[in-house]
């Protein structure tokens, strides 16, 4: 199996297989991270091609590459960021509560636990469902959490024990 470098040189140097390696690679994480931020999966998917394209086009500005997949977080997170934005979506990016969603109560009755706690995380801001996944679903560090979101280590803390708390907050109602 290619490095990560290797294949990033060869698409580089203009090989399409070694392009389709990495985009195989990597499509399913960083899709699921644009699902997590955006929480609507045609966004995604355009953030997820954007990315790549980018990678395409100006991968061979990258310094190090073995810092591969630590660029493609960060290009998808700016990318899913300038896409909330731009789509002036309905949810606010204000950290602090929950956005204004249905009750989980309403839409997951007869649902599993699993699909409870994922349609709770489905209503935190999109900064709280992005840590969660990057810390809980992808079990990165806080040090790469860091790197990817570009946010202090601190912040990246209070971020997280934030969302957990409105996760609960969320969840409470159906555990009583």
């Amino acid at each position: 199996m290619n490095t990560d470098a290797e294949l990033l040189e060869r698409t580089i140097a203009g090989d399409p297989e070694a392009f389709g390696d990495l985009y195989n690679r990597y499509k399913s994480e960083l899709y699921c991270y644009a699902c997590a931020i955006l929480k609507d999966h045609a966004l995604a998917e355009d953030v997820l091609h954007d990315a790549f394209i980018q990678l395409y086009q100006t991968g061979g500005t990258i310094h190090s590459p073995g810092a591969l997949r630590k660029w493609l977080y960060v290009v998808v997170r700016r990318l899913s960021l300038n896409t909330l934005y731009w789509h002036q979506r309905s949810e606010p990016l204000d950290e602090d509560k929950p956005s204004e969603e249905p009750s989980p109560l309403e839409i997951v009755e007869q649902h599993t636990t699993d699909e409870m706690v994922q349609n709770a995380i489905g209503q935190l801001s999109a900064g709280f469902r992005e840590v969660i996944f990057l810390r809980e679903y992808l079990q990165l560090s806080y040090a790469e959490i860091c790197e990817i979101t570009g946010v202090t280590l601190p912040a990246i803390k209070s971020k997280l024990f934030k969302a957990r708390k409105a996760l609960v907050a969320v969840l409470v109602p159906y555990f009583h």
